[in-house]
C-alpha cells in the first residue's frame, strides 16, 4: 500500500516512565516496486495527551455540576450558538422532542420551541415580535428576570448573564410551586385580616 502509516501508542522511556508517541511513516519503494523500507518519525505527545485527559476531567466535572443544579442552564458562545445545556432544560419543554440541540442559535431554539408547542407566544405579540424581544434581552445579558408561562402550566423565571469569554449563560428557574405557596400565604394573610376586621366590628357592636 502507498498510504502513510499513523498510530498513537505508549512506550517505556529509558528513565522508566511511560510516554505517548505519535508514529507516522510511509513506504519507500525500490525499482521493482516492492517496499524496500519505511521512512517516518516518532513525536512525543505525552503533554498533549495529559492536557486532553485534564480537559476531559474538567468537562466531566462541569457536566456533573450542571446536571446537579435544579435549574435549566444553557451556555451559548459569542455567536449565540448553544454550546451545552443540562437535562432540566428539556424538562421545561415536555413533549417537544428535538427542540434543542448543540449548535442551534437562540433564534433557532425559540422558533423550534414555538413550532413544537413547547413555548407559547404571549397574547398581543406575533412570533417575530416575541423572538425579537427575547433576543434583545438575551443580547443585553444584564441578569434581568423575565417570567414565562409554558403551555404545560410551568412558570419559569429566565435570566441571562454574560460569561468571561463573551458568551451568554441563560438560566430558567421553575418557580411554579413557589408562586403557588406565595399565593396560598397571601390568601391566609387575607383571611386573617378579614378575621381581625370582622372580630373588631363584632366587638364594637
Amino acid at each position: 500500500a502507498n498510504r502513510a502509516f499513523e498510530m498513537e501508542y505508549r512506550i517505556r522511556h529509558a528513565d522508566g516512565t511511560w510516554r505517548w508517541v505519535w508514529d507516522r511513516a510511509h513506504p519507500i519503494r525500490i525499482g521493482s516496486g516492492d517496499v524496500g523500507s519505511m521512512e517516518g518519525f516518532l513525536l512525543d505527545i505525552t503533554e498533549r495527551k495529559e492536557a486532553e485527559r485534564e480537559l476531559a476531567r474538567t468537562r466531566d466535572n462541569l457536566s456533573d455540576a450542571m446536571e446537579s443544579v435544579n435549574h435549566g442552564i444553557m451556555l451559548f458562545d459569542r455567536d449565540r450558538r448553544l454550546v451545552l445545556f443540562n437535562r432540566r432544560v428539556l424538562a421545561h419543554y415536555r413533549g417537544s422532542t428535538g427542540v434543542i440541540s448543540i449548535g442551534m442559535t437562540i433564534e433557532d431554539i425559540l422558533n423550534s420551541a414555538i413550532e413544537h408547542g413547547g413555548m407559547a407566544i404571549p397574547a398581543g405579540r406575533t412570533q417575530q415580535e416575541f423572538i425579537a424581544e427575547r433576543v434583545a434581552k438575551f443580547d443585553r445579558a444584564d441578569g434581568a428576570v423575565t417570567e414565562r408561562l409554558l403551555p404545560n402550566g410551568t412558570v419559569l423565571h429566565i435570566s441571562d448573564q454574560r460569561t468571561l469569554s463573551g458568551g451568554t449563560v441563560s438560566m430558567g428557574v421553575d418557580v411554579t410551586e413557589r408562586l403557588k405557596m406565595e399565593e396560598r400565604l397571601r390568601e391566609v394573610q387575607r383571611m386573617e385580616a378579614i378575621g381581625q376586621l370582622t372580630g373588631g366590628l363584632a366587638h364594637d357592636l
